[in-house]
């Protein structure tokens, strides 16, 4: 058989959560929304999501497409896709980007 409380505690209070019913789910929110921030990166819903821009010759022979995020946060790595798709064969291909481009 189990002794008499100690002087400090009350058992209603401490045992049974009389009074403190905001203590039994505030703990389970905060942690929620803590674990809800993790699970919504991961999802993609922060960061920068790439802008798909598509070019093409006039004649069409070939056609340009750019993929890459338009605006990058300092300290970030980023990466940039040029898919050039050439419908005939093109001597000497050249990208030249933009001093400005980065």
């Amino acid at each position: 058989m189990a002794g008499a409380a100690p002087d400090h505690i009350d058992l209603r209070r401490h045992r049974d959560w009389e009074g403190r019913t905001y203590e039994r789910w505030l703990p389970n929110v905060l942690f929620g929304i803590l674990c809800l921030i993790p699970l919504l990166a991961l999802l993609g819903v922060f960061g920068q999501s790439p802008e798909v821009q598509k070019v093409s010759n006039p004649h069409g022979f070939a056609s340009l497409e750019l993929s890459a995020p338009t605006k990058v946060r300092s300290g970030l790595l980023f990466q940039a896709r040029f898919d050039i798709r050439a419908r005939r064969e093109i001597k000497d291909a050249v990208l030249v980007l933009d001093s400005g481009w980065l």
